[in-house]
């Protein structure tokens, strides 16, 4: 018997609100007191949360959770709907870790949009539990966070090892990224997708630094499959203590098309060396 849980929690920017529950596919998700969803250890089987809503030309959505989990469960969030299939959101983890993931879906035509994420916790030994479940549909997230330990949906690029470690020699503290390239050629990390609005100037600032003083490339990359390919590459020196990096871009008029209204940060460094970034904040500016 399908069950409805009340505790999917809905909030925005001050933009649109909209109401919908999200229901259990089958038993395997469980729903604590304080909202948490669990998928039950020993199981071995996909639990389904989803959701139905509408969705407007032009629109953004953001999908944001907690995840706590041991690394041995699968996760997958992705949504349906949209005619052109490369416009619909798609993120696995095989073996899904503890933090925060965000997601980012860009509406190009007006549909109703089926929102699903899927659990599998392995025989025996798998947990996986979700929290804070929050949806927010916007035409413009203005300012955007992507430092690496505020989502666990970076990706590290040709086998580098990426990894959060301490920052206490940086005058905030707290975390950083640390892109670790051992191999024979360039290598970095690589951010989730995230809003890119078409012909608009954005400003992108960051920390950076590397005990060996590499010189590294930042991409901002807008590939889509079956689509003309927009980028912009920006090279950088990092000293052996932090330093605050800045640049600015334009982004093509039909970057809604080509783009599918989302692009990624990619952090690309050469063979044997070791780059540690932070505080990394994207801001759209007033024309």
């Amino acid at each position: 018997m399908k069950k409805y849980l009340s505790a999917w929690l809905l909030l925005f920017s001050g933009v649109t609100i909209f109401a919908a529950e999200p229901e259990i596919k089958n038993n395997y998700w469980a729903k604590e007191k304080n909202g948490t969803y669990v998928l039950s250890t020993g199981v071995g089987k996909t639990g389904i949360l989803s959701s139905v809503f509408p969705m407007k030309k032009g629109e953004y959505l953001r999908i944001t959770y907690q995840v706590r989990g041991d690394g041995k469960s699968g996760l997958f969030c992705c949504t349906s709907g949209f005619s052109d299939k490369n416009s619909n959101l798609y993120s696995y983890e095989k073996a899904a870790a503890s933090g925060k993931r965000i997601h980012y879906c860009y509406a190009p035509e007006d549909a109703e949009i089926k929102l699903q994420i899927f659990g599998k916790s392995e025989k025996k030994t798998g947990s996986l539990n979700i929290s804070d479940l929050k949806l927010e549909k916007s035409a413009d997230f203005k300012k955007l966070n992507c430092s690496p330990y505020e989502n666990q949906s970076w990706k590290s690029c040709f086998q580098a090892e990426v990894s959060t470690v301490s920052a206490e020699d940086h005058l905030e503290g707290g975390t950083a990224l640390q892109i670790r390239n051992g191999s024979i050629r360039n290598g970095g990390a690589q951010t989730f997708s995230f809003p890119l609005l078409p012909d608009s100037q954005y400003r992108i600032t960051f920390w950076a630094k590397s005990p060996e003083g590499c010189r590294y490339t930042l991409w901002v990359d807008g590939w889509t499959p079956n689509r003309p390919h927009w980028y912009s590459a920006f090279k950088f020196s990092a000293d052996k203590e932090y330093q605050l990096k800045t640049l600015e871009l334009k982004t093509p008029a039909d970057a809604a098309e080509r783009c599918r209204g989302l692009a990624r940060l990619r952090f690309q460094l050469p063979p044997n060396q070791t780059l540690l970034i932070k505080d990394i904040v994207i801001e759209r500016l007033e024309k």
